[in-house]
Protein backbone atom coordinates (compact mmCIF):
# COMPACT_ATOMS: atom_id res chain seq x y z
CA UNK A 1 0.00 0.00 0.00
CA UNK A 2 1.08 3.59 -0.46
CA UNK A 3 2.24 5.53 2.57
CA UNK A 4 -0.69 7.92 2.26
CA UNK A 5 -0.59 8.83 5.95
CA UNK A 6 3.02 9.99 5.71
CA UNK A 7 4.19 7.50 8.34
CA UNK A 8 7.46 7.08 6.46
CA UNK A 9 8.15 10.65 5.42
CA UNK A 10 11.54 10.25 7.14
CA UNK A 11 12.61 7.19 5.10
CA UNK A 12 13.87 8.57 1.79
CA UNK A 13 17.65 8.30 1.49
CA UNK A 14 18.21 6.62 4.86
CA UNK A 15 21.26 4.35 5.14
CA UNK A 16 20.68 1.51 7.61
CA UNK A 17 23.73 -0.22 9.10
CA UNK A 18 23.01 -3.96 8.85
CA UNK A 19 22.87 -5.35 12.42
CA UNK A 20 24.51 -2.13 13.53
CA UNK A 21 27.88 -0.79 12.45
CA UNK A 22 29.71 -3.94 13.48
CA UNK A 23 33.35 -4.97 13.25
CA UNK A 24 36.07 -6.90 15.14
CA UNK A 25 35.45 -5.07 18.44
CA UNK A 26 31.76 -4.47 17.82
CA UNK A 27 29.83 -7.72 17.21
CA UNK A 28 26.68 -7.62 15.11
CA UNK A 29 23.49 -6.68 16.97
CA UNK A 30 25.50 -5.50 19.97
CA UNK A 31 25.24 -2.28 21.96
CA UNK A 32 28.69 -1.32 20.67
CA UNK A 33 27.54 -1.75 17.05
CA UNK A 34 24.43 0.31 17.76
CA UNK A 35 26.49 3.05 19.39
CA UNK A 36 28.90 3.13 16.44
CA UNK A 37 26.02 3.55 13.97
CA UNK A 38 24.46 6.35 16.02
CA UNK A 39 27.79 8.16 16.19
CA UNK A 40 27.97 8.15 12.37
CA UNK A 41 24.34 9.16 11.93
CA UNK A 42 23.30 5.91 10.23
CA UNK A 43 19.96 4.24 10.68
CA UNK A 44 20.17 0.79 12.23
CA UNK A 45 18.74 -2.57 11.10
CA UNK A 46 18.33 -5.02 14.00
CA UNK A 47 16.77 -8.45 14.56
CA UNK A 48 14.31 -9.19 17.37
CA UNK A 49 13.51 -12.49 19.08
CA UNK A 50 11.63 -13.48 22.23
CA UNK A 51 13.43 -14.89 25.28
CA UNK A 52 12.17 -17.75 27.43
CA UNK A 53 10.69 -15.25 29.89
CA UNK A 54 9.00 -13.06 27.28
CA UNK A 55 11.56 -10.27 26.89
CA UNK A 56 12.74 -8.96 23.51
CA UNK A 57 16.35 -9.80 22.65
CA UNK A 58 18.37 -8.37 19.77
CA UNK A 59 19.86 -11.32 17.89
CA UNK A 60 19.76 -12.65 14.33
CA UNK A 61 20.50 -16.37 14.13
CA UNK A 62 18.11 -19.22 14.89
CA UNK A 63 20.80 -20.71 17.15
CA UNK A 64 23.39 -19.18 19.46
CA UNK A 65 26.38 -21.19 18.30
CA UNK A 66 27.89 -18.91 15.63
CA UNK A 67 27.87 -15.77 17.76
CA UNK A 68 28.37 -17.22 21.26
CA UNK A 69 29.48 -20.85 21.06
CA UNK A 70 26.52 -21.88 23.24
CA UNK A 71 23.88 -24.46 22.27
CA UNK A 72 20.21 -23.74 21.77
CA UNK A 73 18.31 -20.67 20.67
CA UNK A 74 17.25 -17.33 22.13
CA UNK A 75 13.95 -18.84 23.26
CA UNK A 76 15.77 -21.40 25.41
CA UNK A 77 17.26 -18.76 27.72
CA UNK A 78 15.95 -16.06 30.03
CA UNK A 79 16.82 -12.43 29.48
CA UNK A 80 19.16 -12.49 32.48
CA UNK A 81 21.00 -15.50 31.09
CA UNK A 82 21.39 -13.87 27.68
CA UNK A 83 22.70 -10.66 29.20
CA UNK A 84 25.46 -12.77 30.74
CA UNK A 85 26.20 -14.48 27.40
CA UNK A 86 29.22 -12.97 25.67
CA UNK A 87 29.18 -12.39 21.93
CA UNK A 88 32.24 -13.54 20.02
CA UNK A 89 34.72 -10.76 19.38
CA UNK A 90 37.09 -8.56 21.33
CA UNK A 91 34.63 -6.04 22.68
CA UNK A 92 33.24 -7.99 25.67
CA UNK A 93 29.68 -7.47 24.48
CA UNK A 94 26.68 -9.51 25.61
CA UNK A 95 23.35 -10.14 23.88
CA UNK A 96 21.33 -6.93 24.40
CA UNK A 97 17.65 -6.45 25.06
CA UNK A 98 15.55 -4.11 22.95
CA UNK A 99 14.88 -1.79 25.88
CA UNK A 100 18.62 -1.13 26.21
CA UNK A 101 18.88 -0.33 22.50
CA UNK A 102 15.94 2.06 22.63
CA UNK A 103 17.40 3.79 25.68
CA UNK A 104 20.69 4.27 23.85
CA UNK A 105 19.29 5.45 20.51
CA UNK A 106 16.65 7.80 21.96
CA UNK A 107 15.22 8.62 18.55
CA UNK A 108 18.46 10.05 17.20
CA UNK A 109 18.53 7.75 14.14
CA UNK A 110 15.88 5.62 12.40
CA UNK A 111 15.41 1.99 13.44
CA UNK A 112 14.51 -0.90 11.10
CA UNK A 113 13.41 -3.72 13.41
CA UNK A 114 12.98 -7.18 11.93
CA UNK A 115 10.60 -9.48 13.78
CA UNK A 116 11.80 -13.09 13.90
CA UNK A 117 9.05 -15.02 15.71
CA UNK A 118 10.04 -18.58 16.61
CA UNK A 119 6.53 -19.66 17.64
CA UNK A 120 2.92 -18.67 17.07
CA UNK A 121 2.33 -15.09 16.01
CA UNK A 122 1.40 -12.69 18.79
CA UNK A 123 3.82 -12.95 21.70
CA UNK A 124 6.85 -11.27 20.11
CA UNK A 125 4.70 -8.78 18.29
CA UNK A 126 2.83 -7.77 21.46
CA UNK A 127 6.05 -7.34 23.42
CA UNK A 128 7.60 -5.16 20.71
CA UNK A 129 4.44 -3.08 20.25
CA UNK A 130 4.22 -2.43 23.99
CA UNK A 131 7.80 -1.20 24.15
CA UNK A 132 7.47 1.00 21.08
CA UNK A 133 4.28 2.59 22.39
CA UNK A 134 6.54 4.58 24.72
CA UNK A 135 9.32 5.23 22.20
CA UNK A 136 9.79 8.58 20.49
CA UNK A 137 11.64 8.30 17.20
CA UNK A 138 11.44 6.98 13.62
CA UNK A 139 10.95 3.22 13.52
CA UNK A 140 9.93 0.63 10.93
CA UNK A 141 8.65 -2.87 11.79
CA UNK A 142 9.78 -5.42 9.20
CA UNK A 143 9.27 -9.15 8.67
CA UNK A 144 9.26 -11.86 6.04
CA UNK A 145 6.02 -13.07 7.65
CA UNK A 146 2.78 -11.52 6.50
CA UNK A 147 0.99 -12.97 9.55
CA UNK A 148 3.36 -11.13 11.86
CA UNK A 149 2.80 -7.83 10.06
CA UNK A 150 -0.94 -8.49 9.95
CA UNK A 151 -0.91 -8.78 13.75
CA UNK A 152 0.81 -5.41 13.89
CA UNK A 153 -1.73 -3.92 11.50
CA UNK A 154 -4.59 -5.03 13.75
CA UNK A 155 -3.07 -4.28 17.15
CA UNK A 156 -0.51 -1.51 16.55
CA UNK A 157 -1.58 0.29 13.36
CA UNK A 158 0.40 3.39 14.35
CA UNK A 159 3.65 1.53 13.63
CA UNK A 160 4.72 1.49 9.95
CA UNK A 161 5.14 -1.99 8.49
CA UNK A 162 7.58 -3.36 5.92
CA UNK A 163 7.42 -6.71 4.12
CA UNK A 164 10.83 -8.27 3.44
CA UNK A 165 11.33 -10.14 0.17
CA UNK A 166 14.17 -12.65 -0.15
CA UNK A 167 16.30 -13.95 -2.99
CA UNK A 168 14.20 -15.24 -5.89
CA UNK A 169 15.41 -18.49 -7.49
CA UNK A 170 14.71 -19.00 -11.20
CA UNK A 171 12.05 -21.31 -12.58
CA UNK A 172 9.07 -22.87 -10.77
CA UNK A 173 10.57 -22.34 -7.31
CA UNK A 174 10.89 -18.64 -7.96
CA UNK A 175 7.35 -18.43 -9.31
CA UNK A 176 6.02 -20.16 -6.20
CA UNK A 177 7.98 -17.76 -4.01
CA UNK A 178 6.54 -14.78 -5.88
CA UNK A 179 3.02 -16.11 -5.26
CA UNK A 180 3.74 -16.45 -1.54
CA UNK A 181 5.15 -12.93 -1.39
CA UNK A 182 2.09 -11.48 -3.09
CA UNK A 183 -0.09 -13.31 -0.56
CA UNK A 184 1.97 -11.91 2.33
CA UNK A 185 1.70 -8.44 0.78
CA UNK A 186 -2.08 -8.57 0.51
CA UNK A 187 -2.38 -9.97 4.03
CA UNK A 188 -0.15 -7.42 5.72
CA UNK A 189 -0.80 -4.25 3.66
CA UNK A 190 2.73 -2.97 4.36
CA UNK A 191 3.72 0.65 4.07
CA UNK A 192 7.07 -0.33 2.47
CA UNK A 193 8.78 -3.34 0.89
CA UNK A 194 12.37 -4.40 1.55
CA UNK A 195 13.95 -6.27 -1.35
CA UNK A 196 17.07 -8.45 -1.52
CA UNK A 197 19.46 -6.54 -3.79
CA UNK A 198 20.08 -9.79 -5.69
CA UNK A 199 16.36 -9.97 -6.48
CA UNK A 200 15.93 -6.76 -8.47
CA UNK A 201 14.91 -5.76 -11.02
CA UNK A 202 11.60 -7.57 -10.63
CA UNK A 203 8.44 -6.58 -12.50
CA UNK A 204 6.18 -6.75 -9.44
CA UNK A 205 8.58 -4.73 -7.29
CA UNK A 206 8.96 -2.20 -10.11
CA UNK A 207 5.18 -1.79 -10.23
CA UNK A 208 5.10 -1.20 -6.48
CA UNK A 209 7.68 1.55 -6.93
CA UNK A 210 5.61 3.14 -9.67
CA UNK A 211 2.66 3.07 -7.25
CA UNK A 212 4.75 5.10 -4.77
CA UNK A 213 5.30 2.21 -2.35
CA UNK A 214 8.65 3.00 -0.65
CA UNK A 215 11.33 0.44 -1.52
CA UNK A 216 14.27 -0.55 0.67
CA UNK A 217 17.05 -2.86 -0.51
CA UNK A 218 19.45 -5.16 1.38
CA UNK A 219 22.25 -6.01 1.95
CA UNK A 220 24.59 -3.73 -0.04
CA UNK A 221 28.25 -4.60 0.49
CA UNK A 222 30.12 -2.28 -1.89
CA UNK A 223 29.91 1.36 -2.98
CA UNK A 224 29.08 0.15 -6.48
CA UNK A 225 26.11 -1.85 -5.19
CA UNK A 226 24.87 1.21 -3.33
CA UNK A 227 25.23 3.39 -6.42
CA UNK A 228 23.17 0.91 -8.44
CA UNK A 229 20.51 0.72 -5.72
CA UNK A 230 20.12 4.49 -5.67
CA UNK A 231 18.63 4.27 -9.18
CA UNK A 232 15.52 2.44 -7.94
CA UNK A 233 15.29 2.17 -4.14
CA UNK A 234 14.38 4.77 -1.52
CA UNK A 235 16.47 3.51 1.41
CA UNK A 236 19.43 1.17 1.80
CA UNK A 237 20.73 -1.50 4.19
CA UNK A 238 24.53 -1.73 3.98
CA UNK A 239 27.38 -3.70 5.53
CA UNK A 240 31.16 -3.89 5.31
CA UNK A 241 31.93 -0.33 4.16
CA UNK A 242 31.13 3.26 5.11
CA UNK A 243 28.90 5.05 2.57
Amino acid sequence: MKDDAGMLNWLDGVLFAHRGLHGPNKPENSIAAVDAAVSKGYGIELDLQLTADGRVAVFHDDTLNRMTGKPGSIGDYTAAELQQTQLRGLGQQSIPLLNAVLAMVRGRVPLYLELKPAGPVGALEAAVAAMLSRYKGPVLIASFQGLSLNWMAEHAPQLPRCLIIGTCPPGPLGEAQHRRERWHYKLSAPHAVSVDCECQPDAWVARLGLQDVPLITWTLKTPAALAAARTWANAYVFEGFLP
